[in-house]
């Protein structure tokens, strides 16, 4: 029933795109590349299904090319034989690689066509932070799809036992994993991908990744240091520690071993499942830092190349303008975990009842204030090698704080002098 209430709304939306293709009697095969694995592929290809419910002329030729980086390894490899698809899924970085190498195309054409684009309306809904991170000055090169980001988890039953709330600060925090560490228990847990809540701890200290105004690194700064510090000094105590050998702290958490944790928002369906009702979790923003809570929103875009037909293109944009409609939104929410990618697609009443039926998302949701994203330059691969290089040796103790960061910071303003940024 939710699904043909949800198709009889999409035959009106779409309507026009329809009648254009049957006007010109012509069927269109649109090729889709994407990185959509696991609970995620399965998501997709609902909403797939729907899309090709929806309507009868245009066709989306999903393919599969692996995980993100293979997607990405495969789109330069087509671009260099000049056999790329229509449409693609684009983590923040690669689109911003496909900006610089001039492969993708602007979307205004579409996005302002008085006949299929999107109203003044429309356009302002998309979340504005998620409308950033595809524009460069008022050209649009991509639509925001998937975005996710860390949160705080918790076991409820430990948390009570010890007379205590969630944390809301990070010296609550501080306190909480020190009381709740014993019996062998660790109280607080970081995933291996640390340096994300180093880049949280970074920009809520004031601290800055790389400035997009000067194109410096500014990483090793006062506020950097005492973000490594941070990490650093709970990991190193009896009270926190790092995921490590045991791969993701859900498989520590679920097992009682550790009663709070920072993760990603997309792991909410894996602790479900490795918990499977044995106690009572929950999850909350990640916690302030000098009353700031700062959250890197990681996630992916769709992006249209140099190829095809006009009514390929069109056929393209019907299927990008679907993607982000705000009930196609919500449901790709509700399916995949991740959040809607428009402001009134929060407020739909199928994305309310999902998120009384789901509470752990909600924590994502009311993160979005607070949420920033990537810098967007083409070094950011090597320049989280190098982050995480620099990271890994201090974390061990190989080297002390400023000055692995420092090397670090001087290898990357290198790099991006190199590649021209300054």
């Amino acid at each position: 029933m939710k699904k043909a209430v949800l198709l009889l709304g999409f035959v009106m939306l779409f309507a026009l795109a329809a009648c254009n293709n049957e006007s010109q009697h012509e069927h269109v095969t649109v090729e889709f590349w994407h990185s959509f694995g696991g609970a995620a592929g399965v998501a997709f290809e609902q909403i797939l299904e729907m899309w090709h419910e929806s309507q009868d002329y245009i066709t989306i030729d999903a393919v599969h090319q692996g995980n993100v980086g293979q997607l990405n390894t495969a789109i330069m490899a087509a671009a260099m034989a000049n056999d790329l698809p229509h449409i693609a899924l684009a983590a923040p970085a690669n689109l911003t690689q496909y900006y610089a190498n001039d492969i993708i195309i602007p979307l205004n054409r579409f996005m302002y066509d008085p006949e299929v684009g999107l109203t003044q309306g429309e356009i302002s809904d998309i979340i504005p932070l998620f409308r950033e991170a595809v524009m460069w000055g008022d050209q649009w090169f991509g639509i925001p799809m998937s975005r996710n980001n860390r949160i705080l988890f918790y076991n409820v039953e430990m948390f009570d036992a010890a007379g205590l709330n969630p944390p809301s600060t990070w010296d609550e925090l501080l306190h909480a994993a020190e009381v709740l560490s014993g019996d062998g228990v660790v109280g607080f847990g970081f995933e291996n991908t640390y340096w994300f809540e180093f880049w949280g701890f970074l920009e809520s200290l004031g601290g800055t990744w790389i400035n997009e105004t000067t194109w410096t690194a500014e990483f090793a700064s006062p506020q950097g240091i005492e973000a490594a510090r941070m990490i650093r000094d709970l990991a190193d105590s009896a009270y926190g520690r790092f995921a490590g050998p045991d791969g993701n702290m859900s498989n520590v958490f679920a097992i009682r071993e550790n009663a709070m944790y920072i993760a990603s928002a997309a792991g909410i369906p894996f602790l479900a499942n490795a918990v499977d009702g044995a106690f009572e979790w929950r999850t909350v923003p990640v916690p302030t830092i000098n009353g700031v809570n700062a959250v890197n929103f990681a996630g992916s875009d769709i992006v249209m190349f140099d190829r095809g037909s006009d009514a390929e293109r069109y056929g393209a944009w019907e299927f990008m303008k679907f993607i982000m409609s705000p009930e196609i939104t919500a449901e790709w929410g509700t399916l995949s975990g991740n959040v809607p990618v428009t402001t009134s697609a929060l407020t739909l009443p199928s994305y309310l009842a999902f998120l009384a039926e789901n509470p752990a998302y909600r924590a994502a949701v009311d993160s979005l204030a607070h949420g920033f994203n990537d810098a967007r330059t083409t070094v950011n691969s090597a320049a989280l090698t190098r982050l995480q290089e620099a990271l890994s040796l201090i974390m061990t103790g190989e080297e002390e704080i400023e000055p692995a960061l420092r090397f670090a910071e001087d290898w990357v303003n290198q790099y991006l002098e190199d590649a021209g940024y300054r």
